[in-house]
């Protein structure tokens, strides 16, 4: 066997362990039970189980070596997503596969790498901010947020729709125009200027609209601009797709194996149908 095959070999296993893991982290969290209880509060989602998760290795998993993740790959992630389909739960995973994989992709620097090492250790839970209007699908597309460059930073006046995390978050991705081109900042939840608006969605869970009023925000917590940031937005969209897609396939076995338990107690004429 060559050295390749080792290493997708090496790969496979390591991908089906971290499936079985994540099985094992959701059996213990009772998710449908405690699914239904936290849709009525805010935020639906619990800090407690969030350390959990981050200590089974899940909000580390994209993450560099260096920075205290585990650097593995989507196809880690997604067998995670694809247990989450099957066990949901209300914690914002999906969230932080997409706020690291931006990350990932922006250029390396004091900010971003402290942001990605708090996400690793689970002290942080980051969501991205970049849609504005229904249809949108790429991050420069009717794009009205903007920032303005002041003499100690920059001000971001403008509203970003279906944000998740909302209420619980530590803060926000945020995309916004600086004299035309797109950038990437970095707004901590306690910044005076933001309105979190929670909107519900049709399963109960929730996402959020953020209103963002002359925020005031220091230059250094600009992460990335022009090609670099759309390249980063780009590829945290392409990593959500994927996890959701994964996570999907899980809701899809797991229905499948309902119906299908459910059709084994059918009996017609005195037999099983």
């Amino acid at each position: 066997m060559n050295n390749s095959s080792t290493s997708e070999l090496d790969t496979h296993e390591s991908v089906i362990e971290f499936a079985q893991s994540a099985r094992d982290t959701l059996a213990s969290l009772s998710p449908l039970g405690r699914l239904r209880q936290l849709r009525h509060q805010l935020p639906k989602f619990e800090a407690k189980v969030w350390s959990q998760l981050a200590k089974a290795g899940w909000t580390s998993i994209l993450v560099a070596e260096e920075l205290g993740g585990l650097g593995l790959d989507l196809q880690h992630a997604c067998a995670i997503a694809k247990e989450v389909g099957q066990n949901p739960i209300p914690e914002p995973y999906f969230a932080a596969v997409q706020s690291v994989a931006v990350l990932n992709a922006l250029p390396q620097g004091e900010q971003r790498d402290q942001l990605l090492m708090s996400i690793a250790s689970g002290e942080l839970i980051v969501g991205l901010g970049w849609q504005e209007r229904h249809g949108q699908i790429e991050p420069e597309e009717a794009l009205a947020t903007v920032a303005i460059r002041t003499s100690n930073g920059y001000e971001l006046t403008g509203q970003k729709r279906w944000v998740t995390p909302g209420t619980g978050a530590s803060g926000w991705l945020i995309s916004a125009l600086e004299a035309g081109d797109v950038g990437l900042w970095w707004v901590p939840a306690d910044t005076p200027g933001i309105t979190v608006t929670e909107v519900e969605r049709i399963d109960g869970s929730s996402c959020a609209t953020l209103t963002l009023n002359n925020l005031k925000i220091p230059k250094t917590h600009r992460l990335g601009f022009a090609e670099n940031a759309l390249e980063a937005l780009g590829q945290g969209s392409d990593a959500a797709r994927l996890a959701q897609s994964a996570e999907l396939l899980g809701i899809a076995w797991r229905a499948f194996d309902m119906t299908l338990d459910y059709l084994k107690t059918r009996v017609q004429f005195g037999k099983p149908i």
